[in-house]
């Protein structure tokens, strides 16, 4: 009740969700304490729920924009509980998910293992050298492995459509395509996370790929074996697949081309998602390039990737916005139809298109120059939009939308026991970081 009381108000109010969290957190290492050696499987739930509830929080209040976890009011005994605190660093949160491999031995249930490389590839983003890159990518490659071996075994088995009695007395489902999917679009979070966090010289992209292997390749084989075979697939998650793929494969791009080459492959779909993570990708590739500053800097391909951005984003406002309109006359309320969401979105749209003529009108180019008014009035142009539609947002769906607050997005949240992952996902822009999740 405790955890699901800090969902509730983790919307409104960050600091009460965070104690709710707490006491949730508490309740399952006081589990942790005195169970007994002949309750192993109850010990292992209480772990995993503790562990799973440690990378939620991290996710929602430490890796999220705009949080300072130091003014939240009231949440002191919170953050000075040291050990007995909801609230760890990554390198912490990874320890622990190890030591609870490590005590479940063979019985360690697949959600952990998939749970455990989430946690690696989020450290991955942290993490201070390529080599420390390479070691964290090197142990979630292999839960992965591990992962869809087991899951590519039990959907293969016979009995793969019967449920099975979990630690607490709940049937877990069985496994299914969408989670073998789910499994291999991880993996190509994995190959695009270590290719962004290396840098983006050939060698390094090299280094990058012998340690991959043909992790990534192995792991479509199996995602095309089920998508040709499997009627269960939503078009959403084949698409998912489809632009995870891709941009796993634009990240390891060296020329700037070969990154716009992937990206306008015909065969992905004609989504917002595909072009808002398109533009997120050039955008990583300006940041490890150098093209955009630092002896690196190189005002025509700066200037071109931000051109292809403004690109990108302007179709996904289009299709956001026919988006919008078909969620609007369809039958049932506003906000089961997601129109806040997509309000959101394309608010943000219009803040990282201003950004982007921003920039495009402060470069030392001839083209900048001459336009350089144009871009500028463009600029504050798109600043209009957001603060309106963001008003219209709150007052017709009472969200606590504000400009103050454009940076705050929720990331997906980790595997429950039975299968199930809760994900909100929300695009968030802010200046030279356009990210989706």
């Amino acid at each position: 009740m405790d955890e699901e009381s800090g969902d509730r108000w983790h919307g409104s109010d960050l600091a009460k969700g965070l104690r709710f969290y707490q006491k949730a957190f508490d309740n399952y290492k006081r589990a942790t304490d005195v169970g007994a050696p002949g309750q192993r499987d109850l010990l292992l739930l209480a772990y995993y729920n503790a562990l799973r509830l440690l990378f939620h929080v991290y996710t929602q209040y430490q890796r999220t924009d705009g949080v300072q976890l130091s003014e939240l009011p009231n949440v002191a005994e919170v953050l000075d509980a040291g050990a007995n605190s909801v609230v760890q660093e990554i390198r912490e949160i990874m320890k622990t998910h190890e030591a609870s491999i490590q005590f479940a031995g063979a019985d360690a249930p697949t959600d952990l293992l998939f749970n455990t490389a989430m946690v690696y590839i989020d450290a991955i983003e942290d993490s201070e050298s390529p080599a420390e890159s390479f070691h964290l990518a090197s142990r979630a490659m292999g839960l992965l492995t591990e992962v869809l071996q087991r899951q590519v075994s039990e959907l293969q088995a016979p009995a793969s459509g019967a449920k099975t009695e979990s630690a607490d007395g709940t049937e877990e489902p069985p496994t299914s395509a969408s989670d073998v999917i789910d499994t291999v679009i991880s993996g190509f979070n994995l190959a695009q996370t270590l290719y962004e966090s290396v840098g983006s010289s050939e060698q390094d992209i090299a280094a990058a790929c012998s340690l991959l292997g043909t992790f990534a390749v192995d792991a479509d084989q199996v995602a095309l074996g089920i998508l040709s075979q499997s009627a269960e697939i939503t078009e959403t998650h084949r698409n998912e697949y489809l632009i995870s793929k891709a941009y796993a494969a634009a990240a390891s791009c060296v020329p700037f081309e070969d990154v716009v080459k992937t990206w306008e492959d015909s065969l992905l779909p004609n989504t917002p998602e595909r072009y808002m993570l398109a533009a997120d990708c050039m955008d990583c590739f300006m940041q490890r390039s150098g093209v955009c500053s630092g002896p690196a800097a190189n005002p025509e391909t700066y200037w071109a990737a931000l051109s292809k951005m403004n690109q990108y984003l302007k179709v996904a406002q289009e299709l956001l916005t026919e988006r919008l309109a078909a969620a609007r006359s369809a039958a049932g309320s506003s906000q089961q139809m997601g129109l806040g969401a997509v309000i959101s979105q394309i608010a943000k749209i219009h803040i990282a298109r201003s950004d982007i003529d921003l920039q495009r009108s402060q470069l030392p180019l001839e083209q900048a120059e001459k336009h350089q008014a144009l871009l500028a009035n463009n600029a504050k142009a798109f600043l209009k939009n957001p603060f309106k539609r963001l008003r219209f947002q709150t007052k017709n769906f009472g969200f606590p939308v504000v400009p103050s607050i454009l940076e705050y997005y929720f990331p997906p949240r980790a595997k429950h026991r039975d299968g199930s992952t809760e994900v909100t996902t929300v695009f968030f822009y802010t200046t030279s970081a356009y990210c989706w999740f």
